[in-house]
């Protein structure tokens, strides 16, 4: 394994691993292979997703104006801003944003800290998502087939979003 750039050595790896996902049409795929194909990708903000949380509450997500207020602020620094040499007429999203929210000296509704995955507001749009009832990890299309889903809320473990792979197509 060589460096990408006139580097001379490959950073030293203690093998964690990062994947951050984005959303692009076949169409413009050759276009964004080729204006990314000398780039770095050791940043771990060089894709960013959404986060709410702070300011409202996530069953308000996504349909109340605050929460709509926060993710146009947010897509300011999206994805395209990110990458050098990229066009604004590519269009790439990610497809998965974070709610956060931790307690504060006043607050005793959450004990420390709650993160977790929720669908980003461009793919709830597209495919037309839904929460389930309360669910805060169980996202459903019209159909009521789950297409997204956090499982680190259901069962112990790390928090990482799942979605249905045949909605993406």
């Amino acid at each position: 394994m060589s460096p990408k750039k006139n580097k001379d050595t490959i950073p030293y790896q203690d093998f964690w691993y990062r994947i951050n996902p984005l959303i692009i049409s076949s169409a413009q795929l050759g276009k964004f292979k080729e204006a990314i194909s000398d780039q770095e990708f050791c940043n771990p903000d060089l894709i960013s997703h959404p986060t709410i949380g702070y300011q409202s509450f996530v069953g308000e997500y996504f349909w109340h104006p605050s929460v709509k207020d926060i993710l146009e602020e947010n897509e300011e620094g999206s994805v395209v801003l990110r990458l050098d040499n990229i066009d604004d007429d590519i269009d790439a999203f990610n497809p998965i944003a974070t709610y956060e929210r931790e307690s504060g000296v006043n607050d005793a509704s959450i004990r420390e800290l709650i993160n977790f995955y929720i669908p980003s507001p461009k793919l709830v749009e597209i495919l037309n998502l839904e929460r389930n009832g309360l669910s805060n990890n169980e996202w459903y299309d019209q159909s009521g087939n789950m297409i997204f889903q956090d499982p680190g809320l259901k069962h112990k473990g790390r928090s990482f979003a799942l979605c249905k792979k045949s909605c993406l197509r």
